[in-house]
């Protein structure tokens, strides 16, 4: 038999992500309800009303989702020292051009953890700015300072205007290719063969 659209969820919910899964079974055993798709007989209503499944849900990121995340923090890893771009360019670079909003997005998700494959350590964030030159604010006033700083140790010069917006010349620091260095590199190597 089919599964229903609210037990493909549970299930997505139950294989990928062991703790959600744990508390959310833990919850149910406390209040001695069953698994959410098994609440009511009407499809998708049990798993809105469990709030521990309403936060898995919006965790659990598509595949899409995750291989755009993946390009991103991958395309950034290419951006030379002292040098940068822009979210625009990164985005069109992994051929999303109306995208660049969510590749800030990526990089306010970068994982602080080491242990995972892309994370603060590994992916110069502080290298991509706004298409104006200009370091983007944070909600964290620190938050720019830090990156103008970050950016600074690198050899970039970040000039503060009057308005004290923090930028960097293009001219001088700017890395924008038609196409990645790693594309380039497999190309040819494929060109060889």
């Amino acid at each position: 038999m089919p599964m229903l659209p609210s037990e493909r969820i549970s299930e997505r919910i139950y294989t990928s992500t062991p703790l959600v899964a744990y508390l959310h079974q833990r919850r149910h055993a406390l209040v001695g309800a069953s698994p959410p798709h098994a609440l009511c007989s009407t499809p998708g209503l049990a798993i809105s009303t469990c709030p521990i499944v309403q936060t898995a849900i919006a965790m659990v990121r598509s595949d899409e989702a995750d291989a755009f995340y993946f390009g991103v923090y991958s395309a950034i890893q290419e951006i030379p020292v002292g040098r940068v771009t822009t979210y625009g360019h990164i985005a069109a670079l992994c051929g999303y051009p109306q995208r660049p909003r969510q590749v800030g997005v990526c990089l306010k998700h970068l994982p602080a953890d080491p242990s995972m494959r892309h994370h603060n350590g590994n992916v110069p964030w502080q290298r991509v700015i706004n298409a104006k030159g200009l370091i983007s604010p944070r909600s964290a006033p620190s938050g720019a300072r830090n990156q103008a700083e970050t950016l600074r140790a690198e050899g970039v010069t970040v000039t503060e205007n009057a308005m004290g917006e923090l930028s960097v010349d293009f001219d001088t620091y700017g890395w924008f290719p038609e196409t990645l260095p790693s594309e380039e590199t497999s190309s040819q190597e494929g060109g060889e063969g």
